[in-house]
């Protein structure tokens, strides 16, 4: 997997085309908060990730700085957004998104990747596509560490919940595609899961 693509590949190209910020805060889950605030985080959260991406050749930091810097964003906004319950957790779920990116952007040891994940899980999904993403990308860090049956064991899942949404009636068009398009990628990575496991077992 190219280490740079973002968890937000699966995005509908709809949604990429029209959007103004106010589709990506909606899709994050802080389109509830001030517009200026979503926009500051937003913000934010691209300095510390870009902080860290473009020093990947060199190498001159250490993961528990990055940590740090995504944990004190989080402190930041967690106080700004105090007053609203759900939004101090949107705050988590947003930077333990990130951490896990960031663990295979710069190719963590795959406990740490998990132990994000394992987080994510305790905090729950926003909605489907964090849900969709997030499962797609902690299955490939799997993958690529050989850990076959864990990413087999969390994506088996969100497939038949993606099959089960994509077959309700009268969803619309648009969802129809979307699900349809997901599951494409979802199926995809089962199957090199899969392959590398039988893999695995005939070495």
């Amino acid at each position: 997997m190219d280490k740079l693509i973002s968890t937000e590949k699966n995005v509908n190209a709809k949604i990429v085309a029209e959007s103004n910020g106010d589709d990506l805060a909606e899709l994050m889950g802080y389109d509830k908060w001030p517009r200026e605030v979503s926009l500051a985080f937003d913000r934010a959260l691209g300095v510390v990730s870009v902080k860290y991406l473009q020093d990947l050749e060199n190498r001159t930091f250490d993961f528990a700085s990055v940590v740090d810097d995504f944990r004190a964003l989080e402190a930041e906004y967690m106080t700004i957004v105090r007053d609203n319950e759900e939004s101090v957790r949107q705050v988590r779920r947003i930077v333990t998104e990130k951490l896990l990116q960031m663990t295979s952007n710069l190719d963590e040891p795959f406990e740490t990747s998990q132990m994000f994940w394992h987080e994510l899980q305790r905090l729950g999904f926003y909605r489907i596509e964090r849900e969709i993403n997030n499962t797609w990308l902690f299955a490939e860090i799997c993958r690529e560490h050989g850990q076959t049956d864990v990413g087999l064991s969390v994506i088996d899942p969100v497939i038949a919940k993606v099959e089960q949404l994509h077959a309700r009636p009268g969803i619309t068009q648009w969802a129809s595609e979307y699900y349809e398009q997901e599951l494409g990628y979802l199926r995809k990575l089962r199957v090199r899961l899969e392959t590398e496991r039988g893999e695995q077992k005939d070495t």
